[in-house]
């Protein structure tokens, strides 16, 4: 777990441009350190970590303890779709681009997804048929690591 410095959190957060009637999601939502900057009423996160659920929930978020990717699998079928997605899914084994597909299936027509992604991944085109960009890199970010990240952001036509 490596949490999101507030730098990049809030450069992701200007990206994602949330409106007063956007309907957030942060999947892998960790500590909040991304959740902070929705709007707590209208922001759904998803953690693995029981104990992160509860740091979350003393925050004031709805907060659903699940495998991310089980829990799209099963979001899929409720017709609800998210207008904001703000992530840092984590990165270890191609978990990134797994989590950042599976996040784009919940994503309503015309919404935007921003993710913080490995900087390796910059530069391809990762959904289809979105419209998407990619920040320049950022060093040195997380605590503990020298992984270089990129904010990529989409959205869906």
């Amino acid at each position: 777990f490596y949490a999101t410095s507030e730098r990049l959190a809030c450069d992701a957060r200007d990206l994602l441009d949330v409106g007063d009637d956007d309907i957030c999601l942060e999947p892998s939502a960790g500590t909040g350190a991304l959740a902070t900057m929705l709007p707590r009423a209208r922001t759904t996160c998803v953690e693995i970590s029981g104990q992160r659920c509860e740091v979350l929930r003393a925050r004031g978020f709805q907060a659903d303890q699940a495998d991310f990717i089980e829990w799209a699998a099963t979001a899929r079928a409720n017709p609800k779709r998210y207008t904001r997605v703000l992530m840092n899914p984590p990165f270890s084994d191609g978990r990134a681009l797994a989590h950042l597909r599976e996040a784009a299936t919940l994503v309503a027509s015309g919404g935007r997804l921003v993710a913080i992604l490995p900087a390796s991944m910059r530069g391809k085109e990762l959904l289809d048929g979105w419209e998407g960009e990619w920040s320049g890199a950022y060093a040195n970010e997380f605590s503990g690591t020298d992984v270089c990240v990129a904010i990529y952001t989409a959205q869906r036509p």
